[in-house]
């Protein structure tokens, strides 16, 4: 009867123990992305510019301080207008706890 109990509680504590590990993991781990598109330093011949890549842990996308649409599997795709010359692009990825990493990305717009 004794090592049933003691069964029971190791059970219960493996089972609390890997929930409560699972929900700190996101606060642990924080917000990550990954830019796919543009490459940095990239020179450009068109003025819209394809920006691209994937988010994990992440309540909220913004490029350019406006959020945009996250997709069920955590990829985004956003098109920018971009002027002739040099342009910096900050992608930022925040969490539900207010956590955030940035992203920046030079690229050069030389039209034809």
């Amino acid at each position: 009867m004794r090592r049933w109990r003691i069964l029971a509680i190791v059970l219960l504590l493996l089972f609390f123990g890997g929930y409560a590990f699972t929900q700190a993991r996101v606060f642990l781990l924080g917000p990550r992305l990954l830019v796919v598109s543009p490459e940095n330093n990239a020179e450009v011949r068109r003025a819209r510019l394809v920006i691209s890549g994937s988010a994990k842990n992440v309540a909220a996308v913004l490029i350019e301080g406006r959020e945009v649409a996250l997709r069920e599997d955590g990829t985004f795709r956003e098109s920018l207008l971009l002027a002739p010359g040099y342009s910096t692009i900050e992608i930022q990825a925040r969490d539900k706890f207010g956590a955030s990493v940035r992203e920046r990305r030079e690229v050069f717009y030389a039209p034809h």
